[in-house]
């Protein structure tokens, strides 16, 4: 078998069980997939608004915004949508820490990652910049 074909044919994407029981009216135990390449550069450009050149970090349910990409049932299938992670960041935050530092890990994505993403989106324009953004996020 090719090398191409090895990599293609790899399954490479863990999923790990993890005990739930603690959280009332959880079930006793879930399960969390790593991220695809393709689906981590999708929950990344999510901590980001982009207003013409200007980035803006938006880690507003970024913990929420991770579970609902990689919680899923036994046999695989997606649980949420991208679309519910308001509805699910309303659930515990104890428990959605602890989906997100498993979906983390398994995805490869440590907080520096996400830490250094907001950094970067806050990177401010040059002086010549033509935006009209209030200079405050409190005004978004």
């Amino acid at each position: 078998m090719s090398l191409h074909d090895q990599i293609l044919e790899a399954d490479d994407i863990e999923t790990e069980a993890v005990e739930m029981g603690e959280f009332t009216g959880w079930p006793g135990k879930v399960w969390i997939k790593g991220l695809e390449g393709t689906e981590r550069d999708s929950y990344e450009s999510s901590l980001r608004i982009f207003r013409g050149d200007e980035a803006i970090p938006d880690l507003v349910n970024m913990r929420a915004k991770l579970v609902v990409r990689t919680l899923v049932e036994e046999d695989g299938t997606r649980v949420f949508t991208d679309e519910e992670d308001g509805i699910v960041g309303r659930k515990s935050a104890k428990a959605l820490d602890k989906l997100f530092d498993v979906a983390a890990r398994l995805s490869a994505l440590s907080k520096a990652d996400v830490e250094e993403l907001a950094k970067n989106s806050e990177a401010a324009p040059s002086g010549d910049s033509t935006s009209s953004l209030p200079s405050d996020s409190a005004a978004l």
